[in-house]
């Protein structure tokens, strides 16, 4: 009689056996370190019945030697920027899930099975401690209960994308791999935004030159959904709060917008806002109005709230979607502050000190 042939799965899959013993219901609240830095509880692998499956469930499916099937994805963005070092959780069309997390090229591991098996979707995890942009006024977040648990466990869902067009399968097992683009919109500023923002900056600004992205500048995995970021002159928007006309928008929404064209025109200026936001941690948001101060002496986050609150004051009278409601009725001591502004808008001595 042929003896079964011993793998590492084998082995691995008999320690299993015996720790889902010894432990019986307290198996449940063990911990099992995944590779991709992921904690899985025992009652996510109870019902686990071999070890391939519990490699994939580790994160550690590449260890697998036992399929013979496979392939491995490349995830990329529509300007050839890598989704890497992510985390993320694939599942196939067999409901097997598996964990683990993007190479610095945005690679996944390989993605190994017995027979030739559709990838269902994957769902990529941020860590929102890695990114910080301009927060939304007025934007109400939504949280189901499921992503509350993801949370809670795996880090904030970023985005699910659909793979079922991908199978694995046994030609050039061990080397294949697919590129898989995500495509965001991206589009110029409209005719309106333009005469919006041409109220407050004039020519300070060249329109033509600003983008306006539906997507996160730091891709999937770092930017928190509800804060923009302008680090380049373009602005990038969570796909959810992504606009194709930002003044057809609410007024909370349109202050949030002018926020973001404050740092396009700093960067336009001259001024160095990618560099500035990487070491912004501190920086207030809040400012206090008084006869003689100048926009200059404001901060990068704070010159963004002055002019964005006094275009909804002025040009919108609109008081309830200002940052700072206290000066709902002092649009004569703004003019007064921003008067070298308004002067002058294409000045850079009207730029923030870099602090």
């Amino acid at each position: 009689m042929k003896r079964p042939e011993v793998t590492s799965c084998t082995t691995t899959f008999e320690v299993f056996t015996k720790h889902r013993a010894v432990f019986a219901e307290r198996f449940d609240d063990i911990v099992y370190s995944c590779v991709s830095e992921i904690l899985v509880y025992g009652r996510e692998l109870r019902n686990i019945s071999n070890g391939c499956e519990l490699n994939d469930a580790l994160g550690r499916g590449w260890m697998c030697h036992c399929r013979t099937f496979d392939e491995q994805l490349q995830f990329v963005s529509d300007i050839d920027e890598c989704l890497s070092n992510t985390r993320y959780r694939l599942t196939l069309s067999t409901g097997q899930v598996i964990r683990g997390a993007t190479d610095a090229n945005g690679y996944t591991e390989r993605i190994r099975s017995h027979t030739a098996t559709t990838l269902d979707n994957i769902t990529f995890y941020r860590n929102t401690a890695f990114a910080r942009g301009c927060a939304g006024v007025g934007v109400e977040e939504e949280e189901e209960e499921e992503e509350e648990e993801e949370e809670e466990e795996e880090g904030i869902s970023a985005r699910n994308v659909s793979l079922r067009t991908v199978q694995t399968s046994q030609e050039d097992f061990g080397l294949s791999s697919k590129k898989v683009v995500l495509k965001n919109d991206v589009r110029g500023l409209t005719s309106a935004e333009i005469a919006a923002c041409n109220l407050l900056f004039g020519k300070a600004v060249n329109y033509e030159k600003v983008k306006v992205h539906g997507r996160e500048y730091l891709l999937f995995g770092l930017q928190p959904d509800d804060t923009a970021m302008t680090p380049n002159g373009e602005l990038y928007f969570n796909p959810k709060h992504y606009r194709q006309d930002y003044t057809a928008a609410s007024n909370s929404v349109l202050h949030w917008f002018m926020h973001e064209m404050v740092h396009v025109w700093q960067y336009q200026l001259g001024y160095p806002v990618k560099t500035r936001g990487a070491v912004r941690l501190g920086l207030d948001y809040s400012y206090t109005l008084k006869e003689g101060r100048r926009l200059r002496d404001f901060n990068m986050e704070a010159q963004g709230d002055v002019l964005a609150d006094y275009f909804i004051l002025k040009f919108k009278a609109a008081p309830a979607a200002m940052s700072m409601k206290k000066y709902a009725t002092s649009l004569t001591l703004y003019e007064d502050v921003l008067s070298d502004f308004l002067k002058d808008p294409s000045s850079p001595d009207n730029l923030p000190p870099f602090v």
